[in-house]
């Protein structure tokens, strides 16, 4: 996966930007030029209707991913405009231009960063909405966004959780994927490798017994297993 568009973060405190504004997101310009971002596992039943769901490995574990192009710098689902092309758009791209930091490595710890290079970001409140009220408290749309990075912060532990319980059953390898893109102007095809990502082996996944099973479905992953396999059908939208 490319870093993915946080290019300068800085976190917010009431004093030193209580005259920051800021527009909000209208369009997805911004996330134009990567083709995956990170997804929660709560997140992927919506997200297999419309995205390929494959993971990646980290250097800090496996997490899921939806894939939105088949180029390492193009994202297919930010069209004319910079509108996004898809129903549901996942919780990474919304969040932007706020930004969730952990204090200290505490991960009990939530401190709320905004990227100083959103081009909607006003140092002098010259135009968009305030960040912070006059006394100090989070206007609205910061009030907003500290609630989606709570939640989203708060689904890391349970994404982990997922990933380990597939690695600890062996379910996940290696997902080369074959992909034919017209060249040139000649008229045959090319075959392009996409390679980096993993995908749960279904066979694998088949062969499990009743009791890992039963784990998956009381820990609610057994759901975002189907997820994953269903969401492999929108390939197709990338073709």
């Amino acid at each position: 996966m490319n870093p993915i568009f946080n290019s300068n973060p800085t976190p917010l405190h009431a004093e030193a930007h209580k005259a920051w504004s800021i527009e909000p997101v209208q369009q997805y310009a911004f996330a134009r030029d990567t083709n995956s971002v990170y997804l929660m596992a709560v997140e992927m039943v919506l997200a297999s209707k419309e995205y390929p769901i494959l993971f990646a490995r980290q250097a800090d574990g496996i997490v899921p991913i939806v894939l939105l192009g088949v180029e390492s710098d193009n994202n297919q689902f930010v069209i004319e405009g910079g509108h996004w092309n898809a129903n549901y758009i996942p919780a990474y791209v919304r969040r932007y231009p706020f930004i969730p930091a952990v204090v200290d490595g505490s991960s009990d710890t939530l401190t709320v960063c905004v990227d100083q290079d959103y081009a909607g970001l006003y140092q002098h409140g010259e135009a968009g909405l305030p960040l912070f009220e006059e006394d100090g408290t989070p206007a609205s749309i910061t009030a907003q966004a500290i609630t989606l990075l709570q939640s989203y912060h708060g689904e890391h532990q349970n994404t982990v959780d997922f990933c380990e319980q597939l690695e600890q059953l062996c379910l996940l390898e290696e997902a080369r994927l074959e992909v034919n893109r017209r060249g040139g102007e000649e008229s045959e095809n090319k075959q392009q490798a996409l390679s980096g990502f993993l995908r749960i082996n279904q066979e694998r996944f088949l062969a499990l017994d009743g009791g890992a099973l039963e784990a998956l479905r009381d820990s609610g992953g057994l759901e975002r297993v189907y997820a994953h396999f269903q969401s492999l059908d929108n390939l197709k939208r990338l073709l």
